[in-house]
């Protein structure tokens, strides 16, 4: 709503439904939560699963690979919106702005398999890549209403919080925080008990901050 308030903004929502991928008789539209707030404000939604992509450069060469094929809809626009909502997650710990990008590589057969990007070592590395690709413009952590212990399944949390911030790991750490956790932690300590932190990764790479001290955070 509010970014229609501007006549002349094109929005489109580009988004990759690997339930419908896995389910092979659900439709993409079927499966995307947000359709009827797209249709409300006239979004017109992308499935990126489908053509066409652009492999792109990570600048600065990449933390685990140097390109990755991305939606050519999210690459070449003017600025992206990462809304996600806070959330645990049994492998990165948290499930925030960055790793809501995620969820844009396409799948097989144009793609790699998730499983792929999402294997034990990689997948910090891998969002820190995308992150520093697609550089969010805004991002949004909805903790209107929260999930605990774990992405599936997990238990509801009721914060009557948002958090907005111009910078994904800025953002993300503020997160990380509020969820009651160091967004300077590693593994092997609370929540980052499988993997490394990727907001740690990031900000050791150069890109964005994970200090609390260096964020203009209220």
């Amino acid at each position: 709503r509010l970014l229609r308030e501007n006549p002349t903004a094109e929005i489109l929502c580009c988004d990759i439904s690997s339930r419908a991928y896995l389910a092979g008789d659900l439709s993409v539209e079927d499966t995307i939560t947000l359709m009827p707030v797209l249709r409300r404000y006239d979004v017109p939604f992308v499935d990126g699963n489908q053509p066409p992509h652009k492999l792109c450069q990570v600048p600065g060469g990449g933390l685990m690979f140097r390109q990755y094929l991305l939606p050519e809809s999210v690459v070449e626009t003017d600025a992206v919106v990462s809304v996600q909502k806070m959330k645990n997650h049994k492998t990165m710990g948290v499930t925030l702005c960055l790793k809501n990008l995620f969820g844009l590589p396409p799948m097989e057969p144009r793609g790699r398999s998730r499983a792929y990007f999402h294997h034990l070592v990689r997948l910090p590395y891998v969002l820190v890549d995308l992150g520093r690709i697609i550089q969010p413009a805004l991002n949004v952590i909805d903790a209107l209403v929260g999930q605990s212990k774990r992405e599936w399944g997990g238990e509801g949390r009721i914060c009557d919080t948002l958090v907005a911030g111009d910078q994904v790991i800025a953002t993300d750490a503020c997160g990380t925080y509020l969820m009651g956790h160091d967004p300077e932690g590693d593994w092997p300590s609370m929540p980052f008990l499988r993997d490394r932190n990727a907001l740690l990764i990031a900000a050791e790479s150069g890109f964005g901050v994970a200090s609390l001290d260096d964020i203009d955070f209220d």
